[in-house]
């Protein structure tokens, strides 16, 4: 999610703490023994400089921004970010708090209300100047930068609840800011290059609240729509926060769909927008985080979580709000309800999608938690099956469509494997099933969550959390094991 375009980043023009925000972000990428306790101390400083000035950085205006305070939005943004998925709980903790501060900032500046504007239709001369064309780009550079912070803190907010288990800070269906543009025309590196893609771009006249209509409308051409990547991250955000209401609230509410019509929208969106991405990678990150979100439609993880730890004397500092979501381990781990079938089924796909990420995109954002989130599931099923005394392999169908498993998709063969199975029918080991070993696959997921040590530091503690549950004794005394 590019918010520093390179071709016009200048450091003579960036506020101080803008830019030590970058160097502790761009340090995760640098190995070292003490690169985290000093990329922790630049972020600390940075935080100091904005906590005290931000007033004044408030009303900073760039040389081609049109509203004051945008490189502010964009120091919250990252500074939310390294905090967030820091390995120190109390920069979590600053981050978890602090978000909500530049949503207030974009709106207290103007940006909101810009950033929800219609888009001009423009397509610059080829007769005008060089320097005027120059003009021109980078005021339009700077326009889309403070979309792209503000729908920056959206994705966050999303993210945040996989920690604390709580709704979102603001309300996601409600988002009044127009389509980010493509990021082929964010990134273009000359103003030349600029103009050729504006000629190829197609103008959104559409505002995220709009598109959420369109998507749960069944009768509408959502399909023909083809979303940025910034613009799928955002609206599996705000699926997200629908799910979280459901769970708070404990059913539907005035404004909230049901959970079959969300159902039915995320089956829409990941069959016609993340399932037809030309780019294998960007659509393995997005399927990751669909299948993240469909599980905690299923259970609410951060409860079940907190539950294996209690349960087994595991200390942990993740999860410390009781969610009273009505999330059941021994439940889950007997796979008792089509629901818990169903998030096991979603954690055995982001297993095989583990083992398809590309460590050079592996500083995405989602990627800790939402491999956390499988581990979770397999845990459960695990404790389950040892406390019993049986084998740690379990037959589970081929999801050849996942419509199979959506709530509102009623055209799967009701004698397939996938609706036998949903429905609690043991394997018949015939075709369409394949065996799957739990314990192997916490433990394949245990090494996914190390390989991402390097990039963000809560993965440390999340992976550390697994190896313990995988060294609890009945786990390895188990003989299926």
């Amino acid at each position: 999610m590019p918010v520093i375009h390179n071709p016009t980043f200048s450091s003579r023009d960036c506020d101080h703490p803008l830019l030590l925000n970058m160097i502790v972000l761009g340090s995760m990428f640098i190995a070292g023994n003490d690169t985290v306790a000093k990329a922790d101390a630049l972020w600390r400083l940075a935080n100091a400089a904005v906590a005290t000035s931000w007033e004044g950085l408030l009303k900073r205006k760039g040389l081609h921004d049109q509203h004051p305070g945008t490189q502010l939005v964009v120091t919250s943004y990252l500074r939310s970010m390294y905090a967030m998925l820091s390995a120190s709980q109390e920069l979590r903790s600053i981050g978890q708090t602090s978000l909500g501060l530049g949503f207030q900032w974009a709106r207290q500046c103007g940006i909101v209300t810009a950033a929800s504007q219609p888009k001009p239709t423009f397509l610059p001369s080829a007769l005008i100047s060089t320097t005027e064309l120059d003009t021109r780009w980078r005021v339009w550079v700077s326009e889309e930068t403070q979309r792209r912070a503000i729908l920056g803190h959206y994705v966050l907010d999303g993210l945040l609840t996989d920690f604390t288990g709580q709704p979102t800070a603001v309300r996601h269906t409600a988002n009044p800011l127009m389509l980010p543009y493509s990021d082929r025309l964010y990134d273009a590196k000359t103003a030349d290059g600029w103009l050729h893609e504006v000629s190829l771009e197609a103008q959104d006249t559409m505002t995220f609240r709009q598109l959420y209509i369109v998507l749960f409308d069944a009768e509408s051409t959502f399909e023909a729509l083809r979303l940025s990547y910034l613009s799928i991250r955002v609206v599996l955000e705000a699926l997200q926060s629908l799910i979280y209401e459901h769970h708070e609230l404990g059913g539907c509410t005035i404004g909230t769909p049901s959970k079959t019509n969300i159902s039915f929208a995320l089956s829409r969106l990941h069959r016609t927008q993340i399932n037809t991405l030309s780019s294998t990678q960007e659509r393995v990150e997005h399927a990751i985080r669909w299948h993240v979100i469909c599980i905690r439609m299923c259970v609410e993880t951060s409860s079940i979580a907190r539950q294996i730890c209690e349960l087994y004397n595991i200390p942990q500092t993740l999860h410390t709000i009781d969610t009273q979501s009505g999330a059941d381990i021994h439940r889950l781990g007997r796979l008792q309800t089509r629901d818990d079938r169903r998030a096991l089924l979603h954690a055995v796909a982001l297993a095989e999608l583990g083992l398809q990420l590309n460590l050079g995109r592996a500083h995405a954002v989602h990627l800790p938690m939402a491999i956390y989130t499988a581990a979770v599931i397999f845990a459960a099923v695990l404790a389950n099956m040892c406390r019993a005394g049986r084998k740690t392999v379990i037959a589970v169908p081929i999801a050849r469509s996942w419509d199979d498993l959506s709530e509102s998709v009623d055209n799967s063969d009701p004698h397939g494997p996938v609706s036998k199975f949903l429905s609690g029918v043991a394997s018949d080991s015939r075709d369409g099933w394949t065996k799957r070993n739990v314990a192997d696959d916490l433990n394949g997921l245990y090494l996914i969550m190390q390989q991402l040590q390097p990039y963000w530091g809560v993965s440390a503690q999340l992976s550390d959390t697994v190896r313990q549950w995988l060294l609890i004794p009945s786990f390895v005394q188990h003989p299926g094991i």
